[in-house]
């Protein structure tokens, strides 16, 4: 079992949230652990993570790290992805990047059937989801005259949920999560239980 840490810009509702929508894909192979869950609130200094790393892995006896963060801004693209690069050299641990274009709320639009489900509407949503500026005040106005209205709270809850094979089919392209997932499977997983690209 390849023990994996997650680090995400909130603990909560990032690296929880992605925890429960990838474990079902992987639990026999890849167990997910967020770490780090005082570092809430956007990139935090790489130096600073890089240090706490090596007590996480201890504590976690983890094989390898996650980093994920939002590309909310395009201006951010080459700030995210030099953190990544410093990163890399200041850990031992294998680790993989996944820049969410443009929020982790990009992959709830992908189903958006299951978000239905979840707010009792009849919200719809047919564009690339990668294409969406602010998808998180996407489902916000969705549900503003539901009974009950979205809040990044809601992450865990709903990605639990979401389907997998749905959002990978729907998010896909250069910066998406089909393509992250082809890398991830690439790094981490065996020729023969890899999923078929897309």
């Amino acid at each position: 079992m390849i023990r994996i840490g997650i680090i995400g810009e909130n603990y909560q509702n990032d690296s929880c949230a992605f925890k429960a929508f990838m474990t079902p894909q992987y639990k026999s192979l890849i167990e997910f652990i967020p770490i780090l869950n005082s570092l809430n609130g956007g990139v935090p200094p790489v130096e600073k993570v890089v240090r706490m790393i090596s007590t996480e892995s201890r504590k976690h006896k983890l094989d390898a790290v996650l980093c994920l963060f939002d590309l909310d801004e395009e201006a951010k693209r080459l700030k995210r992805t030099a953190w990544f690069k410093t990163f890399q050299k200041g850990v031992v641990l294998k680790s993989i990047f996944y820049l969410v274009v443009m929020e982790m709320e990009a992959l709830i639009l992908a189903d958006m059937e299951t978000f239905n489900d979840i707010y009792g509407i009849k919200g719809q949503y047919i564009k690339d989801p990668k294409q969406q500026e602010n998808p998180k005040k996407v489902l916000k106005d969705k549900t503003s005259k539901a009974k009950r209205t979205y809040h990044e709270n809601d992450a865990v809850e709903i990605f639990k949920q979401l389907r997998f094979d749905i959002v990978r089919k729907k998010h896909k392209g250069e910066d998406s999560f089909a393509e992250f997932i082809d890398r991830f499977e690439e790094q981490f997983m065996p020729k023969d239980k890899r999923l078929k690209k897309i």
